[in-house]
């Protein structure tokens, strides 16, 4: 009976409905309040939701605000691999532009990890995020630019999901998700 939020379609809506299958909950269980992330520190400080099923940095920032705590996190329960998209049709006309694209986030990726400190001072000046709110969500954060294959059962996961609840209405192939041959041309495989 307890009112969650998240974006109807996200992964953290996928996380929110394996929470309560792995407790003996249905979704039904719970009033789901489709709610976008900006919304989500106003609504849980002015008690409209009892919790929210969310992703970094959001859950940094939330904790950081004081208006929540950490019940579960998604670790042994859900992967959340964090993807790049592209059209097809921009891609196909600039793979160039594509693969400056990774190159250039390989490198600032490398400069994350061994300038920790420097880094979240730029990004918190480029973005507006205070420090502790981007420190606290990057302790969660895989900077590797590699697809395995745990990462596509995730994709397949909240695929199957998504069409189960209707929110997507026509099945693909997973794989077509997938145009690894950039990464390759960059040297990541």
């Amino acid at each position: 009976g307890k009112k969650v939020a998240t974006q109807i379609g996200s992964g953290s809506h996928h996380f929110i409905a394996l929470v309560l299958k792995q407790n003996g909950l249905a979704n039904g269980d719970i009033n789901l309040v489709n709610l976008p992330a900006s919304d989500w520190q106003n609504a849980l400080a002015s008690g409209s939701v009892d919790a929210v099923s969310t992703w970094e940095p959001w859950g940094a920032t939330l904790r950081n605000a004081k208006v929540g705590k950490v019940l579960i996190d998604s670790k042994g329960i859900k992967d959340s691999p964090a993807v790049y998209l592209v059209r097809n049709a921009f891609a196909t006309k600039n793979p160039d532009l594509v693969e400056r694209f990774l190159k250039v986030n390989q490198r600032v990726m490398e400069y994350i990890k061994k300038n920790p400190d420097e880094a979240l001072e730029i990004v918190s000046k480029e973005s507006k995020i205070p420090v502790a709110v981007l420190a606290d969500s990057y302790r969660t954060t895989d900077w590797d630019l590699k697809i395995g294959s745990a990462d596509k059962k995730s994709f397949m996961q909240v695929k199957e999901f998504l069409l189960e609840r209707n929110i997507i209405k026509k099945d693909f192939d997973i794989e077509t998700l997938f145009d690894l041959h950039y990464l390759k041309n960059i040297g990541v495989e």
